[in-house]
């Protein structure tokens, strides 16, 4: 499976991104990478092509990955996160409302991170459907 979208990385870690990349990149995603949050707040806002999805570390300096998060699906509510760490997902969204996003554990591995990288996508690319819209209360009632 060929793929055309945009993903924006950020970890402090050069040899993730460089990991990352070699994953990734074979399947036709386009990658931004960036060491900190504030470089990729910056790469986002003046990327010449949409980004879809910031993977993101959790831990760095400075911003943290849910900081860049937030700052991000502020511009674009439907831009899609995955979050990746050392430690587990329980430990991470403790104190952080798991609203959905994704999470991978480092160190990662190739099939993991296509496959969840596919799903966020997935998940972008559905229509949002409001509460009050006809198409919501038809599947409500059917």
């Amino acid at each position: 499976m060929n793929a055309s979208e945009t993903i924006l990385v950020v970890d402090p870690d050069p040899a993730v991104l460089h990991d990352v990349s070699l994953i990734l990149e074979p399947h036709g995603y386009r990658l931004l990478t960036a060491r900190h949050g504030r470089e990729a707040i910056r790469k986002f806002e003046t990327s010449k092509i949409p980004v879809n999805l910031l993977l993101t570390a959790v831990m760095m300096p400075g911003l943290s990955g849910f900081d860049v998060a937030g700052s991000l699906t502020q511009w674009n509510g439907r831009l899609g996160v995955i979050f990746m760490s050392e430690y587990n997902r329980e430990t991470l969204f403790a104190e952080k409302a798991d609203d959905g996003r994704y999470f991978v554990r480092k160190p990662i591995t190739g099939e993991a991170l296509l496959q969840k990288v596919r799903d966020a996508l997935v998940e972008r690319r559905r229509p949002a459907v409001s509460a009050a819209s006809p198409a919501t209360a038809s599947a409500l009632t059917a």
